[in-house]
């Protein structure tokens, strides 16, 4: 979970503690060893999960499906690994959102630099991003492709982007 979700610090927590088996999948191994909260920690390719077919209730994935060019293996992937009656729960960003579009038409290389002023990541800790399943249609889309079955979609609003430039931070407000 996303510690600047309400509560998220207290949930990861809690999660950690209620789940029989909480695990992480990463392709950078400092990435997924940073996170003290996962039972089991995995550094491999998510296109080709590493866990025999439903083995999991629940998968998630938080700000990755914008970096995939091909979302579908993905989906393929995590229905192949969920139990039946099994959820997935994704977190990224709404291509419709006019910071992801505008983010979108900006070079990979100028996009770090960008980040890395606003947000004070570390350019390499930006990735390259495709934004293949990123709109509600493409979503919806993509999940009957593979099979899934989608409850619900939850639009939320991000934090203010250019809070440290003010012109745009109020035009952004606006």
């Amino acid at each position: 979970l996303r510690e600047w979700l309400p509560n998220g610090r207290d949930d990861q927590v809690e999660l950690s503690r209620r789940a029989r088996r909480l695990v992480g999948i990463d392709a950078v191994a400092d990435d997924v060893a940073r996170n003290p909260y996962l039972h089991e920690k995995v550094v491999g390719d998510i296109h080709s999960l590493p866990f025999p077919d439903e083995s999991f209730n629940l998968v998630t994935a938080q700000m990755v499906v914008e970096h995939l060019e091909k979302p579908l293996e993905l989906l393929q992937e995590v229905k192949r690994v969920l139990r039946p009656a099994g959820k997935f729960v994704f977190l990224t960003p709404n291509y419709l959102n006019y910071q992801i579009f505008a983010a979108a038409l900006v070079p990979d290389a100028l996009k770090k630099r960008f980040v890395h002023y606003l947000e004070g990541r570390a350019e390499e800790d930006v990735f390259e991003t495709h934004y293949r399943m990123n709109s509600p249609r493409r979503v919806r889309q993509m999940a009957r492709e593979s099979g899934f079955n989608i409850d619900r979609i939850y639009m939320l609003h991000a934090d203010w982007e250019f809070r440290r430039v003010p012109p745009l931070y109020w035009i952004e407000r606006l």
